[in-house]
């Protein structure tokens, strides 16, 4: 016990010792304490400044714990001898683990060449100049099918992309008179909705409007989405399909929910379903 409390001793001596130094305990080198400003949903995983007196300077930052919302990180930069005597313009981008650019901010500071200044910056999220940069679409003004089983009416290519992205896809199911009509919609195969119609009327009795989307982490290969289109019963036909594959700008907010099962329910205005959009930075939101 008696060694153990020596060498306790002897190494806080030692911390002590070497936390000074010639100009005094607690003296710091000119330079800027930043309180870094950006929204949480952001995926920041690095700090990068860029700095007049040298290559930039990159600090990691931490995953978000707690309530959605705006968080500051401290970043501190030293500022060598001879930089301090005028104003220091700096910029700072928030980059992903990717790398990828997804905030940015700058600031003008005063030097003190005798201590450490603080200051502050909002990023501003940085988001494509038009929805065109980061959209493609298709459309098909009809499409029929006689066949029970669904057969492929139409496909589209799909290029790989590192970001995620969404792919929407809606049209009007219509048939011959008593027809009952099916429709899939696959995205490499894989069956992401299915619809069916029943036609009690003529064709053009307005038929029945689908609309459906599906969230895509990432692609690290082309993709082949395709419409298969059947009728058990009668002819099948779609009219006004159309289909977007939308990037999401990075750092975007994406609320979304899906089941599994088949709900039945019986009852006017009955609760199918409920989805909680968390409180986010303000921005510009589609529902």
């Amino acid at each position: 016990m008696r060694l153990a409390m020596r060498w306790s001793v002897a190494l806080m001596g030692f911390a002590v010792v070497s936390g000074c130094s010639d100009g005094g305990v607690g003296e710091r080198s000119p330079g800027i304490d930043l309180a870094v400003r950006f929204g949480s949903h952001l995926p920041v995983t690095a700090l990068e400044a860029e700095v007049p007196w040298g290559g930039p300077v990159t600090q990691s930052v931490l995953p978000h714990v707690g309530p959605p919302g705006d968080r500051t990180v401290s970043f501190a930069l030293d500022i060598p001898a001879g930089s301090t005597s005028v104003p220091v313009t700096l910029r700072l981008t928030g980059r992903t683990a990717q790398g990828i650019s997804v905030a940015t901010g700058a600031l003008t500071v005063e030097p003190d060449p005798g201590g450490r200044v603080p200051a502050e910056v909002t990023l501003a999220v940085i988001a494509p100049s038009s929805p065109t940069e980061w959209t493609r679409s298709w459309s098909w003004p009809s499409l029929e099918a006689e066949s029970v089983a669904p057969v492929e009416v139409a496909s589209v290519t799909l290029a790989s992309d590192p970001e995620p992205r969404l792919i929407f896809l809606s049209g009007v199911l219509t048939g011959a008179d008593e027809s009952i009509v099916e429709v899939e919609v696959r995205l490499d195969g894989r069956v992401i909705d299915r619809f069916g119609h029943q036609v009690f009327g003529p064709p053009d009795d307005g038929g029945a409007g689908i609309f459906t989307f599906e969230v895509v982490p990432t692609a690290t290969a082309a993709q082949t989405l395709s419409l298969r289109l059947g009728a058990s019963v009668g002819a099948a036909a779609i009219r006004d399909v159309r289909v977007v594959a939308a990037g999401l700008p990075p750092g975007a907010s994406l609320t979304s929910l899906s089941t599994d099962e088949d709900p039945e329910r019986l009852g006017l205005g009955v609760l199918l379903d409920r989805l909680s959009v968390p409180s986010v930075a303000g921005g510009r939101y589609w529902v």
